[in-house]
């Protein structure tokens, strides 16, 4: 009897395909290992940090290897969509900061300048998913650089440098995946580092403050935490240099506060209602606790490792002949305090400790290069990238199936619809309205009660509703129970990215058989 692996009937074009997802990454970073392994026969620093480097390479492989593979296949998520929606608003010269009792679509509560690049991108190359994608994935790989640039320069060593960037891709599982995704993350953390990096500079070029001063404040105005590189960046220039950290903090408050006022009387109140009032009001979910436990627990060395060289740097003396020492270690902790607030209070899980990983990673090569002559420390590391393997979670045919499946009913539905998904509505040139999940933030916050949606609801304004996830605040889903019907239910369970697609029908359009 013929072995069913043997049998070519056996290999579909989905076994094939499952098969090239594991063989072509694991098997191209065993064989680094493999090959890095026999070369530890002479015991020696440069072989222990030589299998170090082939480790960390092969997560870097793994880790191109997945979002290429996603950024040709993508899965929006729904922020991803409330983005799109509201770049496309941008480039028909609406605002993306509306009044939510008069607009027909409510967006999240990010700053404008990662929707007003993309604007600008979709312009040159097109409304495509994967143009949003590569703009995350080159900001990612920008993060790396700068991660190395910034270890190369204060130790003058390449092998300390590469190490500590390359590390920042091995968090890339344990940061739920956010590397890649279009959102405002990868920009505004590669912004913030930039700022950070531009403000040590000041020591030998003190133009360089200016830089400082537009890449912080575009950084604040891509993502709100940002505010740590105000924090830290202004307290070590006041601490090593008094004359610029003044210029640089006058200068921030200045050109981010002049943006502030102008931004928010051009939407008549609404920019602070959405960027500063909605996060403000946030409650603290201690649900995440778990979230970033388990991030801690699996890369524990580093961490352990990040402590012991702040407890070094804060036993020394001397810092007005080596301030650039005291710059890392302080964005550290700013990027852990407002990293851990941030993730607890944003409701959005351990992706937002991105900015203190950046910094753990800029610590792990600075500390590499202290410490060259503990031989053991890379075999420790080594160590430590075991618990951090992962299998990357790829696009499927289910997921791509149901999305088809949801274009289908956006461009055959007869009238308006409200949709937790809204990417198919703009591309079928429907009117969007209300992203749900943006409504429940306004709602909890009470910055907003629902009123005109709930209105809209009521008269069974929608034909169909469509909602693939389970939000709304309970006012909107007791109208909905009682002027609509469950038609049917699309369900993808077991495949890589769980999603539900419900369909509801106005009950009068049902109950007169249309």
């Amino acid at each position: 009897m013929t072995p069913p692996i043997l049998d070519p009937a056996f290999w579909t074009p989905l076994r094939v395909e499952k098969a090239l997802v594991l063989a072509i990454p694991y098997g191209s970073g065993a064989l680094g290992l493999l090959c890095c392994a026999i070369g530890l026969g002479r015991a020696g620093r440069f072989h222990s940090r030589a299998m170090l480097l082939a480790g960390l390479v092969a997560f870097f492989w793994l880790y191109l290897y997945t979002v290429c593979w996603k950024l040709v296949a993508p899965i929006p998520d729904p922020v991803e969509e409330s983005i799109w929606m509201q770049v496309w608003q941008l480039r028909r010269g609406l605002t993306i900061y509306p009044n939510p009792e008069a607009a027909p679509a409510i967006g999240y509560m990010y700053p404008p300048v990662f929707h007003a690049t993309l604007a600008g991108l979709f312009t040159l190359f097109g409304p495509h998913w994967w143009v949003g994608r590569l703009l995350s994935i080159g900001c990612s790989l920008a993060i790396g650089w700068l991660i190395y640039r910034i270890i190369r320069t204060d130790t003058g060593s390449t092998a300390p440098a590469l190490i500590g960037a390359l590390f920042f891709f091995t968090f890339y599982q344990l940061t739920d995946e956010w590397l890649d995704l279009m959102r405002v993350d990868t920009l505004a953390l590669w912004l913030s580092l930039l700022a950070l990096w531009q403000l040590r500079r000041c020591l030998t070029r003190p133009a360089a403050v200016w830089w400082g001063v537009l890449c912080t404040v575009l950084a604040c105005y891509t993502k709100q935490s940002s505010l740590y590189v105000v924090l830290t960046g202004g307290a070590w220039l006041l601490m090593t240099q008094r004359r610029a950290g003044v210029v640089y903090l006058l200068s921030v408050g200045l050109l981010g506060g002049g943006l502030f006022a102008l931004l928010n009387r051009l939407t008549d109140g609404w920019f602070a209602v959405y960027t500063l009032l909605d996060p403000w009001r946030h409650q603290a979910n201690w649900a995440y606790l778990g979230d970033i436990a388990r991030l801690l627990m699996r890369s524990a060395g580093l961490w352990m490792l990040a402590a012991a060289y702040l407890w070094q740097t804060a036993k020394r003396r001397g810092y007005q002949q080596e301030p650039q020492r005291l710059l890392w270690p302080l964005a550290f902790v700013g990027g852990c305090a407002l990293s851990l607030t941030n993730s607890l209070m944003a409701g959005s899980g351990v992706h937002n400790m991105m900015a203190a990983v950046a910094f753990l990673c800029v610590l792990i090569g600075l500390a590499l290069h202290e410490w060259r002559d503990i031989r053991w420390l890379p075999v420790a590391l080594c160590l430590q990238l075991i618990p951090l393997v992962y299998i990357p979670v790829l696009p499927n045919r289910v997921d791509h199936q149901l999305r088809q499946r949801l274009m289908q009913e956006a461009a055959n539905a007869p009238g308006e619809y409200l949709a937790r998904c809204l990417t198919c509505a703009q591309l079928n040139g429907k009117t969007v309205h209300d992203n749900l999940g943006a409504v429940d933030e306004l709602i909890t916050t009470r910055l907003w009660d629902g009123r005109r949606l709930i209105h809209e609801v009521e008269q069974a304004r929608f034909d169909p509703l469509i909602v693939t996830e389970t939000y709304g605040s309970r006012a909107i889903q007791a109208a909905v129970e009682r002027h609509y019907v469950l038609t049917e239910t699309v369900s993808n369970a077991g495949s890589g990215v769980s999603r539900e697609l419900r369909i509801y029908r106005p009950r009068r359009a049902v109950r007169d058989g249309r």
